[in-house]
């Protein structure tokens, strides 16, 4: 499932509570939410809503031209309270995109 902006609050207050592991998402959605130091075309999907479970962060296909230097290129970035989830979520079509060269963000 693809947040909308409206959901990431939501997002962030869960992925605070699970420090250290969920630094990286929970700023970057943070962020967003904010409008301060927001990294223009990301997307943020997980395997449920509100309580989730696995979360991936990620550019957007459609931002490619935009992508910060620190993404070089179809970056993702994830989190998860469960490794199962989180392997289901990848799998997922539309979630991350295969064909292209992916960095993942740790």
């Amino acid at each position: 499932m693809k947040l909308t902006v409206e959901q990431l609050p939501t997002l962030v207050a869960e992925l605070k509570n699970h420090f250290p592991a969920s630094l990286n998402v929970y700023y970057f959605a943070r962020n967003t939410v904010s409008q301060q130091h927001a990294w223009p075309g990301l997307e943020f999907h997980v395997d449920t809503y509100p309580n989730v479970n696995a979360c991936v962060c990620r550019t957007a296909s459609s931002s490619r031209t935009d992508i910060p230097p620190l993404f070089n290129g179809y970056t993702v970035y994830t989190f998860s309270k469960d490794p199962q989830k989180l392997a289901e979520l990848i799998a997922t079509e539309g979630v991350i995109d295969w064909t292209e060269s992916i960095s993942f963000g740790s």
